[in-house]
């Protein structure tokens, strides 16, 4: 694992999710409507859809197609299917910097 800048906190808004490459996988920065940020594997690990157009409710993200519902501080999936990869994200002088897998195969 590694830290990785994101994008500086200012950048977001509530709710607003940024997709972003790290190696040759996709990876989501979501900020909650509580001002906290999360990370997660870009697509949903139920269909594979892109998740960052997905519904954000406090800490729990709807995927916008399948509607596959995930708890962001752990990645459970509500619904009982499989869980969604979630990554530590810190704040270093106004920066945003997620913890990602060196081996990008996994994100």
């Amino acid at each position: 694992m590694a830290w990785v800048f994101v994008c500086a906190a200012s950048d977001l808004e509530e709710e607003e999710a940024v997709p972003f490459r790290h190696g040759s996988r996709d990876a989501v920065l979501f900020l909650s409507d509580e001002g906290e940020f999360f990370c997660t594997a870009g697509h949903c690990p139920a269909c594979q859809s892109p998740l960052a157009g997905g519904v954000l409710d406090g800490s729990v993200l709807e995927c916008p197609a399948c509607a596959q519902a995930f708890d962001l501080g752990d990645g459970t999936n509500e619904e009982d299917g499989p869980p969604l990869a979630v990554f530590p994200v810190r704040i270093v002088k106004g920066r945003v910097e997620a913890d990602l897998p060196t081996d990008t195969s996994s994100v």
